[in-house]
């Protein structure tokens, strides 16, 4: 089968097939017991938010493991936004982020009584940080913008976001789910409050995800019912996930320059074919961002 849709998600790699097997086969504690085969599942979750707290360059206890990027989402910008309430009640996000995003803010401007700005974006699908700049308000308490969109694949700038966000005095949300293992992901140097990841984008797991809440904020959980993730996310992990998602997130990033490599070949030489098969207007010569789109075969 040729396989061309890895945005949409991945196959398993073997490192994190194998990484999660030990956790389905022998060391199936719950992770929250005080005995042994607790002990032994905690163990699992420990090493791999210490593993990934490294890829990502950020602090273990800023790691929030979730179900996925959908979760993550969620969790970023329902938490922020009303646990920071008091400062004010103005969003802003692009009118082109994941529905994840999108209907997290509709909710809320529905809903909760916060006030939503979408932004447009520029022809290049990306936001003007000058937009962005002029649609904050004294009130604005929260941005999100994704970083790589999972349809076009248009990169946004990041960097200067951050800039503005910083100079403003916001928290930026990043959902970061396509761009992590394709893009340098050093979240420490990256200027973002929070972002989210997921880990079958990876080649790891489905119903994986992870929070980066940077320390010190404060963060209001959307469930109830125990002290888990330092009580930020309620819920006993899913240990085998994770295990998998860390071992996944380490082997992309090892192979990211050769697997690059290969799918940047195989865009090219599916190309030229094109023009044959598909109507005129959609054989214009991709941008540059396509690069690093998620085509690839098995």
């Amino acid at each position: 089968m040729i396989y061309l849709d890895y945005n949409a998600t991945t196959p398993l790699c073997p490192p994190a097939l194998e990484a999660m097997r030990p956790f389905l086969e022998r060391h199936y504690g719950n992770p929250s017991s005080v005995h042994a085969a607790g002990r032994e599942a905690r163990a699992g979750v420990d090493d791999a938010r210490d593993s990934l707290a490294a890829m990502l360059g950020v602090k273990p206890h800023e790691l929030i493991f979730t179900s996925g990027g959908t979760e993550s989402n969620n969790l970023a910008i329902l938490g922020l936004a009303r646990a920071h309430a008091a400062r004010g009640r103005h969003l802003i996000t692009a009118s082109t982020e994941h529905h994840a995003v999108l209907n997290t803010f509709e909710h809320l401007g529905r809903r909760e009584g916060f006030d939503v700005t979408f932004l447009p974006v520029d022809e290049g699908g990306r936001v003007d940080p000058d937009e962005l700049s002029a649609a904050m308000r004294d009130d604005t308490i929260l941005v999100s913008i994704m970083s790589a969109n999972n349809e076009t694949g248009v990169l946004q700038g990041m960097e200067e976001i951050a800039g503005v966000c910083a100079k403003r005095g916001m928290l930026l949300h990043s959902d970061m789910v396509q761009s992590f293992g394709k893009l340098e992901t050093a979240l420490d140097q990256s200027g973002v409050a929070a972002a989210s990841f997921a880990a079958h984008k990876i080649h790891g797991p489905k119903g994986a995800g992870l929070l980066y809440l940077r320390s010190g904020l404060s963060i209001e959980p959307m469930q109830f019912g125990g002290a888990h993730e330092n009580q930020r996310r309620p819920g006993t992990e899913n240990v085998a996930a994770i295990a998998g998602m860390a071992a996944a997130a380490e082997w992309t990033l090892q192979e990211r320059a050769v697997e690059q490599e290969r799918e940047s070949a195989l865009r090219d030489r599916l190309w030229p074919s094109m023009p044959s098969n598909l109507p005129p207007r959609t054989t214009k010569r991709p941008p540059n961002f396509l690069k690093i789109a998620g085509l690839a075969a098995i």
